[in-house]
């Protein structure tokens, strides 16, 4: 999976959502079981963000969970970059409508 191929979609998602592209510095894949440690927020099980550096981190997973977690922390810093705040409800809403279409597309 390429994943800087990703951002560009998830960009114009954000965007038809009324949303700022966050400038994700980094993406973080981890082994689960660790855990992430510091300032990050969790938006859904296994996938954060920090918001000040504009970093996901994600576990590893199937394709299908490894889209679902990326895009639910892109929304996130989406909202965070465009709002100053996040609705983790609202990331969350937004990747179980598109990560579908982000894999067979």
């Amino acid at each position: 999976m390429n994943i800087a191929g990703l951002l560009p979609k998830l960009c114009a998602i954000a965007i038809r959502e009324g949303l700022e592209c966050p400038k994700v510095a980094r993406i973080y894949i981890y082994k689960p079981p660790a855990r992430v440690r510091g300032n990050w927020i969790k938006i859904v099980e296994e996938a954060y963000i920090e918001p000040n550096s504009e970093s996901i981190a994600v576990g590893e997973g199937t394709i299908d969970m490894l889209v679902f977690r990326l895009t639910a922390g892109y929304m996130a810093l989406a909202m965070y970059r465009s709002y100053g705040v996040v609705s983790i409800e609202r990331a969350v809403e937004i990747a179980r409508k598109k990560y579908f279409g982000l894999l067979v597309g």
